[in-house]
């Protein structure tokens, strides 16, 4: 606050102050400094959520010579800011090559100390993987990093929630304005693929009674939609190649 002649600091105390947030909520005013004889700090808890804030200050504030205002100081000011969130990962979804490393953004920049591999669960098919490091690409983007993967299956991740942004304010994943729970976890993740699908299984093995008129075919993995056709498929008998007359397919991994 800036007053317009030099003031008496022991006249202006946190008592001097009243702030209000958005709908009336009355908000604790802790301190008051001294910048200089014209100019003093008003401090209070950090404030995050959004709408308009009032702050009404004296009036038996004092000039040196003994002065006080003519009227109580009556100010504004409006939050509009964006909650802490994680807006992007990369990769994601389907990944076919050996990958070790994933790039995330943040909706804002972070306070670098406040991201370390603490913050990250990184879950293979195999369990757990640890974070061997994290590097940042700019204010809003870092890059951890882990041992070259290639074992297909689902990878996911799970960062935060007690990531902050440059106000020390944690992340709001779900937005609800109550930042630093549970709920404030970024969850994703992707599907690590980099070879084609194999035969698992027959049906018809072995020695077969007479009368057999399908066969199931079973693949290691699910298989594309549309990507089998009836001419991928030659059965071979006793006299010579056998047409075959239709293709179903009764599960995703499974063709008769």
């Amino acid at each position: 606050l800036t007053f317009t002649a030099p003031s008496n600091a022991a006249t202006f105390t946190a008592a001097d102050v009243t702030l209000t947030g958005p709908g009336g909520a009355p908000i604790q005013v802790y301190a008051v400094d001294r910048v200089s004889d014209t100019q003093f700090l008003v401090r209070f808890a950090v404030q995050f959520l959004n709408g308009t804030y009032t702050l009404n200050v004296g009036p038996q504030i004092a000039d040196l010579a003994g002065n006080v205002m003519t009227a109580a100081y009556v100010g504004s000011f409006v939050i509009d800011r964006q909650p802490l969130r994680l807006v992007s990962q990369t990769p994601n979804g389907l990944v076919t090559n050996t990958t070790s490393s994933v790039t995330v953004a943040f909706s804002a920049p972070i306070t670098p100390g406040s991201f370390t591999g603490g913050d990250i669960t990184f879950r293979g098919p195999r369990g757990l993987i640890a974070i061997t490091g994290i590097t940042a690409v700019n204010a809003t983007t870092y890059t951890f990093s882990f041992a070259p993967q290639s074992i297909e299956g689902r990878y996911d991740i799970v960062i935060g929630p007690d990531i902050s942004d440059a106000a020390g304010i944690l992340m709001d994943q779900d937005n609800d304005n109550t930042p630093g729970e549970v709920d404030d976890r970024f969850t994703g993740g992707f599907d690590l693929d980099g070879a084609g699908p194999y035969v698992l299984s027959q049906s018809a093995t072995g020695l077969t009674p007479a009368g057999l008129n399908h066969i199931d075919v079973v693949f290691a993995e699910t298989i594309l939609s549309g990507s089998v056709q009836l001419s991928d498929f030659i059965l071979t008998g006793p006299a010579g190649v056998i047409a075959l007359t239709g293709l179903s397919s009764p599960a995703a991994d499974t063709f008769r």
